[in-house]
């Protein structure tokens, strides 16, 4: 049935996070920084997560007041919404901040048993796709005090896709550590030794999950079209690694390609990459390839970073990067035009500083986590 686990602590002004996914991706990271954010800034915070899951054990190791559930249905779990209720009186909650459309019914479900006392706050963090303007969904949205879009280009959509109250829809952007990255001390010498790259040679770089979404097939066609083709003397860095269980035979696939056009010794699989900011320091472009990402976190870790930014010109990337005002934008797809700014960098044809310090400036004022928990706190 349901089990809860808890550790109590005195706390001042409460907020309660909801997120029932057991996965360790993104939307889950995301979640759980914004909550310890939060507490860090003197917020006290409680998270009601999943036995067992990653959000769980990330509130163990930073001191997060959290519980424990066991969630049996996807609609309608009235047992588990009457627990969420029982802990939010017990902690006197006043505020929900969840982030996964999943938990959406769920949070209805609880407001709908706290009453209007009960504010809930949802972070946005995938695109909407089709329009959600029936019953259902109409009924279920309007219970949300207010639907926090990442990028205006997502809060167009909310607005186009939903019956939500166009006061209701706010744009908050999700913060990173900035800090961390533009501080970053090692030298791109060392960064590329720890890496195994080679010295004094050209990379561009790509880092995220190894899925046929990601783009990194073609970065791979473009390397050999640059090398073989075009003469151009380049490489490339992929890091990060399948989801386990999924994607493998994608990343085989890719190792069979880099064989098959003869580019081993220009393309390097890096595997997943813990030191983040160490990555970025080591290339000398990072490519956002995705043929339209939601959002990107990786492209404002690389500004941050101080490392120029190729991205295609759809979703997120192109509001990031502001139409090409900090960096590069390409076609989807379109390799000649890709490979031409590649030869543009590499042969030193433009100048990228400027882009590049303007790049960075932006990153760190309008995308840090103390902007994002700046930003929430007034909501909450």
């Amino acid at each position: 049935m349901f089990g809860i686990k808890k550790s109590l602590k005195m706390n001042k002004k409460k907020v309660g996070f909801i997120c029932t996914s057991k996965s360790s991706g993104g939307l889950e990271m995301l979640m759980s920084n914004i909550c310890l954010w939060l507490q860090q800034r003197g917020n006290d915070c409680v998270f009601i997560c999943s036995e067992n899951s990653y959000i769980h054990n990330f509130t163990e190791k930073n001191d997060i007041n959290s519980y424990e559930l066991r969630k049996s249905r996807k609609l309608f779990d009235f047992k588990t919404a009457g627990i969420i209720k029982g802990i939010l009186k017990k902690e006197n909650i006043s505020t929900i901040i969840s982030g996964d459309n999943k938990d959406l019914n769920l949070c209805y479900l609880v407001k709908k048993m706290t009453g209007k006392k009960l504010k809930h706050i949802y972070i946005q963090n995938m695109q909407i796709g089709i329009k959600k303007k029936d019953l259902y969904h109409t009924m279920i949205h309007k219970k949300i005090d207010y639907w926090v879009s990442p990028l205006e280009w997502l809060m167009k959509q909310a607005m186009e896709l939903t019956n939500l109250k166009p006061e209701k829809i706010k744009v908050i952007p999700h913060g990173f550590d900035a800090r961390k990255f533009s501080e970053e001390k090692i030298s791109k010498f060392d960064a590329r030794k720890l890496l195994g790259l080679k010295q004094n040679e050209f990379y561009f770089g790509i880092l995220g999950r190894i899925d046929v979404k990601k783009g990194q097939e073609f970065l791979v066609r473009a390397v050999n079209i640059l090398n073989n083709q075009r003469k151009q003397s380049v490489n490339l860095v992929i890091g990060g690694a399948p989801t386990e269980g999924e994607g493998t035979d994608y990343y085989k696939y890719l190792k069979k390609l880099v064989k098959e056009f003869n580019i081993e010794d220009n393309v390097k699989f890096a595997g997943f990459i813990e030191n983040t900011s160490g990555f970025y320091r080591a290339l000398d472009v990072f490519v956002m390839a995705s043929e339209s990402e939601t959002y990107g976190l990786v492209t404002l870790e690389a500004m941050a970073s101080g490392v120029f930014v190729i991205g295609t010109n759809r979703g997120g990337t192109k509001e990031i990067l502001n139409s090409g005002e900090f960096g590069f934008l390409f076609e989807p797809d379109n390799m000649n035009q890709f490979c031409e700014i590649i030869e543009k960098i590499k042969n030193k044809n433009c100048n990228i500083k400027e882009t590049i310090l303007k790049a960075k400036e932006i990153a760190i004022s309008k995308y840090s986590k103390d902007k994002q928990c700046e930003l929430l706190e007034k909501l909450i």
